[in-house]
């Protein structure tokens, strides 16, 4: 968005947006499925309510229902060792810096238009050979977290799923 300043103010703020948290079902969500729940902004109080603190909140929240997703992924596969970002979101600087303080783990950006057509040339490759090949997809950037990312991202999932809990029954 030309002239958007939620980035900027998003990376202003402290991980956690002090408990202001965005719960982005504007249409319902996927992952939990919940068709049916729609966004809200909840845990303000007169401390977090800042512009810097909802603009962080917003994109904690769009990264926390991938991360929720994450969590499950886990849980049926064991281990995951890093997040891969790719796509429109990735290109902005604090989607990037944000998303090691909601996943807690390690973040590799790779580059959007060959990240696809490389996708989607491995599947071709697949269904014709029955073979996966190791492709790989130019990185752009890599994001570690930080312990105090670590600590961040277990209390967002605490406070998403109690929100989620209490707001939708999950």
């Amino acid at each position: 968005l030309p002239g958007c300043q939620l980035g900027p103010l998003a990376v202003g703020a402290e991980p956690g947006s002090r408990g202001a948290t965005v719960v982005q079902y504007l249409e319902g969500g996927r992952t939990p499925p919940l068709p049916d729940a729609r966004g809200q902004l909840v845990g303000l109080t007169l401390a977090n309510m800042t512009p810097a603190n909802i603009a962080r909140a917003t994109i904690e929240g769009v990264l926390w229902s991938l991360a929720y997703g994450v969590e499950v992924l886990r849980e049926q596969t064991g281990q995951i060792s890093s997040i891969t970002l790719t796509g429109g979101a990735s290109q902005s600087e604090a989607v990037r810096r944000i998303a090691t303080a909601v996943f807690g783990l390690p973040v590799v950006v790779t580059d959007t238009f060959e990240s696809v057509a490389v996708g989607a040339a491995r599947q071709a490759a697949w269904a014709l050979t029955g073979t996966f090949p190791d492709w790989s997809v130019p990185v752009l950037s890599q994001h570690e977290p930080t312990a105090d990312d670590q600590r961040a991202a277990k209390e967002i999932s605490e406070r998403y799923r109690s929100v989620l809990a209490a707001h939708f029954g999950v």
